[in-house]
């Protein structure tokens, strides 16, 4: 992180937070925390996935914690499979804090089951390992930790397709890059626990999806 200051929300996103729409600003927030640290084209997915988040906050802090798991993906542009990508952040507006963390596995622990009518959203993804994490605070510096986790997630729906016709930012030679995405609201089991961060949020939503090949509609 190259602005230190950048890290702690204002106090009008403060109050949009409290005010019911944290949901909405955390994920703008796990967005912006992996994207600052990488360029584009480190980090990508295909495949069955699973996501989880959560969320905590009162008058004067805010938390939040964002793990995705997948079949496969691109580790700072290598092809991997059974990756995990993992965002922490949290600010203390009372004491003026912040810690943000962010970090990537392959070859976890990953398995997922699809349903005997050829969909291609898988019925349920269970992932389990660790994520060495980079962690920044406005306390303390930069710093280290791992995140251990433990995934078992199960679609119930509704679900939702994506279908991308266009051409990618990735265009190389006049070619068109399409892709389709199908995902859906899953129930989740979990348990992540952090060395040095301290308590986490429970997590409070979850989804699976999977990245299908263009060959594949």
């Amino acid at each position: 992180m190259k602005h230190a200051h950048s890290l702690l929300p204002s106090r009008r996103g403060r109050l949009k937070a409290t005010s019911g729409v944290a949901s909405v600003a955390a994920l703008a927030l796990v967005a912006s925390s992996v994207g600052a640290n990488a360029e584009p084209g480190q980090y990508s997915l295909s495949g069955a996935s699973g996501e989880v988040f959560g969320i905590a906050y009162d008058a004067c802090s805010y938390s939040h914690v964002f793990v995705t798991v997948a079949e496969h993906g691109t580790i700072l542009n290598n092809a991997a499979n059974n990756v995990a990508y993992a965002s922490i952040y949290r600010a203390n507006w009372c004491r003026h804090i912040s810690t943000a963390a962010y970090g990537s596995a392959q070859n976890i622990t990953f398995s997922a089951v699809r349903s005997a009518n050829g969909r291609h959203l898988p019925q349920s993804v269970s992932a389990s390992g660790q994520i060495p994490l980079h962690v920044y605070s406005t306390a303390s510096g930069n710093g280290t930790d791992t995140l251990t986790f433990q995934l078992t997630l199960s679609l119930v729906g509704p679900v939702t397709e994506y279908r991308d016709f266009g051409p990618s930012r990735n265009q190389v030679g006049g070619s068109t890059n399409r892709y389709a995405r199908d995902y859906g609201v899953a129930t989740v089991s979990s348990s992540l626990f952090a060395n040095t961060l301290g308590p986490l949020p429970p997590v409070s939503h979850a989804q699976i999806g999977e990245l299908i090949s263009p060959a594949g509609w």
